[in-house]
């Protein structure tokens, strides 16, 4: 099946197995849920500027989530559509989100990252940068890693946002990282053509081993 949305597609969908329900937003600033087998509409959520990012999951994939360029951070029912959580943040969200336990992060261009109980509704922490982020965080060895258009690869604590580690990179980092658990090293790009690899050492991100 196939379904044309009416303005431009940047985002990347994200697919519930236990639901069979297909995420993806668009240009026109709705999301769509889309049945995965037959491409059927489910249900849509018109929210107030383009849905440019990627979405996430939880754990029990009850819910996902997503920013948007209206300056909000969604919540929603996979099932259904409906709101669950909304939090305002100060400037356009290009940034990918991520679940872990009751948690939600995600980055944004008013150069902060942001952690939210998507629970209660509560904003638990945020960490400014020093530049607009619009990479997608990943968590790895316990921790919350994210580069920023400062050019600095962030190592946080997760419960707290106590900064325990970063990377100086010389360009600006828009992409997200990713870890090898059986090597411990991170593969990080830059917008300087540059791909780093970077080596894990509790509690600190050390000089990486090279770059490609």
């Amino acid at each position: 099946w196939s379904y044309s949305m009416p303005w431009y597609t940047h985002s990347s969908p994200v697919y519930s197995r236990k639901n069979k329900i297909v995420v993806c937003g668009s240009e026109e600033g709705v999301v769509y849920g889309f049945n995965a087998l037959t491409g059927d509409v489910q249900w849509k959520f018109q929210v107030g500027g383009a849905v440019k990012a990627s979405f996430a999951l939880n754990q029990d994939e009850r819910y996902v989530a997503f920013g948007s360029y209206d300056t909000y951070v969604y919540v929603l029912d996979i099932k259904n559509g409906n709101l669950v959580q909304r939090w305002e943040t100060g400037n356009i969200i290009q940034s990918g989100a991520i679940f872990h336990g009751e948690f939600l992060y995600i980055g944004c261009g008013d150069k902060t990252i942001y952690c939210f109980n998507y629970k209660n509704g509560e904003c638990m922490w945020s960490y400014r940068t020093g530049g607009r982020i619009f990479a997608t965080p990943i968590i790895a060895q316990g921790n919350l890693y994210i580069g920023s258009n400062d050019g600095i690869f962030y190592e946080f604590n997760l419960i707290n946002g106590a900064v325990t580690g970063m990377f100086q990179s010389i360009e600006r980092i828009v992409n997200q990282a990713v870890f090898d658990q059986e090597t411990n090293y991170f593969y990080l790009p830059t917008v300087a053509n540059e791909l780093y690899k970077l080596r894990y050492e509790n509690p600190f991100i050390r000089t990486g081993d090279g770059n490609i």
